[in-house]
């Protein structure tokens, strides 16, 4: 498998081991009546990067393919004709290869979904009726609803009218179990075409099998949309020759199966019985998510970034500094999450932050270091960036040690002018460089003497601002502000 554009991630060995496994597995398994992998892992670990790019690449090795985003279908009101239509659209030039009458049409979908769901109605009432007990008047509502003939009167004083109400329930089970045996039977006829279809494809010659269908973005469908799109690969494809890649998040989905069956439901358990195995994907590093992060947003031009680095010391000597904006916020980022100890989701909220602040400083100095060092407080704790912002310094009274931090993590090497030692530069002295810039006085900041080749000195050594009287005000000195402002668009 070629190299994934952009995979930030890293995900092409996943994509790669999977695409070898399932075609491995049905060389092995022919006869095995379809199957189900749940690509499995949390927002932001590439899931649909992953599963668009693997499509292609499936794609290009000429496995019929279908893609579907349930996500962007949840507005319909049937997930099963709208996973359909994407199905015939998908595998259109392959249906060239069978006969007319053998083709999976939608109408064949129709036909079994106007009597499933009256079916389900009726036998589960019947079923709450008869283990858990349901008031009259919602058996009532439930076998109105399948009784074509409308004759179904008011049930009120359920023990006077009890002989009717058992007549009108047989009436509407015995109509349910008709329509059972209608479905079961349609479901067979739509197996068989889709076996044909399969049969026909392994005769025709670069055709590689088994057919692949991607669903991406389940997690994020209302519960009854990702219930009965589940229920239906599971009911209508289960054919050899047709494998699902479902990407989704396990945890999340199992929390919709209970918003529709109850809180005490098992959805994990419940949800077992439709994958036949689970992948994982493993959790980005920070500096891979970071990447991920800066790579959707707009960023401040190179020019404009204020980072005063040229080189890092790593153990196989010195390291040049990125020179893109992706590069170089993606490095600070990864320092402020390892000292912090940020999750993905921390991060996320953070970028949401700096993105904002972005646009405001638009052709203006970002100094990256203290705008993140101060977005990070903001997100960890609102109330010590409020103290932090009114004292400006990182005093004990502002409960800056309060912040959970990770001891070792989150600081710059840099080797000496003379190369015989190397500097290790924490974030907390490299934001007191700033804080300090900002508490000089007017005379004060003009006999300053700073190294404008020493890190960090010389972040503040040709600052921009305004000056007023005696006071001179630095350009960063509305990033308290900014943050906060901006701090409205995420939730706390």
């Amino acid at each position: 498998m070629g190299g994934l554009p952009d995979d930030v991630l890293e995900r092409k060995e996943d994509a790669f081991y999977l695409q070898k496994y399932l075609v491995k597995r049905y060389g092995a398994k022919k006869k095995e009546s379809g199957f189900v992998l749940a690509v499995n892992a949390e927002w932001g670990y590439g899931k649909s990067f992953m599963l668009e790019r693997w499509k292609d690449q499936a794609l290009f090795e000429m496995h019929p393919t279908v893609f579907f985003n349930a996500w962007q279908n949840d507005f319909t009101e049937d997930p099963l004709l709208a996973f359909i239509a994407e199905f015939d659209t998908g595998l259109k030039e392959y249906f060239k290869h069978i006969s007319v009458g053998d083709k999976v049409k939608t109408a064949a979908i129709k036909k079994i979904k106007n009597v499933y769901k009256p079916v389900l109605t009726v036998l589960a009432s019947a079923a709450a009726k008869h283990f858990v007990g349901m008031s009259a008047t919602h058996i009532q509502a439930l076998i109105s609803a399948a009784d074509s003939d409308g004759q179904m009167g008011n049930i009120e004083g359920a023990a006077s009218e009890f002989k009717d109400f058992q007549q009108k329930l047989k009436k509407a089970i015995d109509k349910a179990l008709a329509g059972h045996n209608t479905i079961k039977k349609l479901i067979v006829e739509f197996k068989e075409k889709l076996s044909k279809l399969i049969e026909a494809l392994e005769k025709v010659s670069g055709v590689q099998l088994p057919l692949l269908i991607f669903v991406d973005e389940l997690d994020r469908c209302r519960p009854d949309y990702a219930i009965e799109l589940l229920e239906g690969i599971k009911h209508l494809f289960g054919v050899p020759g047709v494998f699902f890649i479902i990407a989704t998040n396990i945890q999340q989905l199992g929390e919709s199966v209970k918003a529709v069956y109850g809180t005490g439901f098992d959805g994990q358990r419940y949800l077992k019985r439709f994958f036949d195995l689970q992948y994982s994907l493993r959790e980005p590093s920070n500096i891979q998510f970071a990447n991920l992060l800066f790579n959707r947003m707009a960023l401040p031009e190179i020019q404009n970034i204020v980072h005063g680095l040229s080189y890092s010391h790593a153990p196989n000597g010195q390291v040049p500094i990125g020179q893109t904006p992706v590069e170089i916020l993606s490095l600070v980022l990864e320092m402020h999450a390892d000292s912090f100890a940020l999750g993905l989701r921390d991060q996320l909220q953070i970028a949401t932050i700096l993105e904002a602040a972005f646009l405001s400083l638009e052709g203006k100095p970002v100094h990256i270091f203290f705008l993140i060092f101060l977005t990070v407080i903001y997100q960890k704790n609102p109330a010590v960036f409020e103290k932090i912002a009114k004292t400006r310094n990182l005093s004990d009274e502002t409960g800056f040690k309060t912040l959970d931090r990770v001891a070792g993590f989150g600081a710059i090497a840099l080797m000496s002018d003379d190369g015989s030692a190397v500097n290790i530069i924490s974030l907390n002295q490299i934001a007191k460089i700033y804080f300090d810039d900002l508490n000089l006085s007017y005379s004060a900041r003009n006999s300053k003497q700073l190294n404008v080749r020493i890190f960090p000195q010389n972040l503040v050594y040709d600052i921009k601002g305004a000056q007023s009287g005696g006071t001179f005000t630095p350009d960063y000195s509305i990033y308290f502000h900014l943050v906060q402002h901006a701090g409205g668009f995420i939730k706390q």
